[in-house]
């Protein structure tokens, strides 16, 4: 715990650029979504993964347009996925993905 609250100390001093720290780590707290992003941090999704869609909550959005999210149930792949792309991610209920394909 010591060595990530150093280094969370030392940020400003290497990267001048950043926000001051408080507005820092509210960034940290509450992520926003990217602007235009298909998919709001929060949104409940399915994901088409192993030949099913499975329940997720979209928890990030990157620039590539692809998200990363958080399996309702976890499986033997684990509890979440990153940098899914938009054609295997669809609104919980729709009948089809926000890309219109299938493709990785």
């Amino acid at each position: 715990v010591k060595s990530w609250q150093e280094a969370l100390r030392a940020l400003p001093r290497l990267w001048p650029s950043l926000p001051r720290m408080p507005e820092l780590l509210e960034r940290l707290r509450r992520p926003q979504s990217l602007p235009g992003a298909a998919f709001e941090i929060g949104t409940r999704v399915q994901v088409w993964a192993r030949g099913d869609w499975f329940t997720a909550t979209v928890r990030a959005t990157h620039e590539d347009w692809t998200v990363s999210v958080e399996f309702e149930e976890a499986g033997f792949w684990g509890c979440g996925a990153r940098h899914v792309k938009p054609g295997r991610v669809r609104l919980l209920g729709a009948t089809s993905s926000w890309g219109g394909s299938w493709q990785a």
